[in-house]
């Protein structure tokens, strides 16, 4: 991989995977792409009266009330769902700009586990620390691959993306940004990275585990907010609690509410962010 018209992979061993040279084609990103477009045209959220497949884009966003009550999947869904045009085009372009190259050194399938790996870490960091918030994007993954790169960058690509990741972290504190989704996604991120740096058949061995981790992390966020939310009396210790009232997933007269920011989307009315 190259910036500019330099190297920024590391020199590699006979026993460490060889980077370089590789020509893959980047499948999964272009995958992914086609996947958050085509969500976004069945139901655009600024545009909720030509929407093909009303009501997806609510079924899809990360929202812990809504996890807890058994829809697991918003865990993943909500990297593909983006809060407007202006949120999906940049997240997009670092795809295209970032995870094209990253794809093309480590090839399809190890981009798919690392990919995976970024967006439960995201999610579940999310859970932990924004249990309440509504939270849409792709960026918690797209932190993942920076994780990823650093082990195997040299010290001209360290500094590089040392330098993006500073310009992230700023635009993170700014509110309606989940900040919590971009820093569950990079560290799970980062010894998906070592792991790769040890070689294919120790990165095949160890990725299982970082995803359990991952996986563990979100049961535990899951847990935590559940015996928060349990009454106290013993008789009814054992009653499934509903999501207080005004604490749903947002309705389509409230989108135009949403924080819209040129990186990230998530919170909804007072809890909607951006990843």
């Amino acid at each position: 991989m190259t910036l500019g018209s330099r190297s920024v992979l590391e020199p590699v061993s006979e026993t460490r995977p060889r980077f370089q040279g590789q020509s893959v084609r980047p499948w999964f990103c272009w995958a992914l792409i086609a996947s958050c477009v085509a969500i976004y045209l069945v139901d655009p959220p600024e545009r909720p009266g030509s929407a093909l497949m009303p009501g997806l884009w609510e079924r899809l966003l990360l929202h812990g009330p809504e996890v807890s009550l058994g829809e697991y999947y918003r865990v993943l869904s909500s990297s593909l769902v983006h809060g407007g045009l202006l949120h999906l085009v940049l997240n997009m372009s670092v795809v295209v700009s970032l995870g094209f190259g990253l794809e093309r050194v480590i090839g399809t399938a190890r981009m798919a586990v690392v990919s995976l790996v970024g967006a439960v870490g995201a999610g579940a960091m999310t859970l932990l620390l924004s249990y309440g918030a509504h939270t849409v994007g792709a960026s918690g993954m797209i932190l993942a691959w920076a994780g990823v790169m650093l082990p195997i960058l040299n010290r001209q690509g360290r500094r590089s993306i040392g330098v993006w990741l500073a310009q992230i972290a700023v635009l993170s504190l700014i509110p309606g940004i989940s900040w919590q989704g971009h820093l569950g996604g990079f560290l799970f991120g980062l010894p998906s990275g070592f792991a790769l740096k040890l070689g294919k058949g120790r990165f095949w061995w160890a990725a299982p585990f970082v995803l359990l981790a991952a996986v563990a992390l979100a049961a535990y966020a899951l847990q935590l907010h559940r015996e928060a939310t349990l009454p106290r009396s013993p008789e009814l210790s054992h009653h499934v609690l509903k999501p207080e009232e005004g604490s749903g997933i947002p309705r389509r007269g409230q989108r135009d509410l949403l924080h819209r920011d040129p990186f990230e989307l998530g919170h909804l009315p007072g809890r909607l962010q951006h990843e």
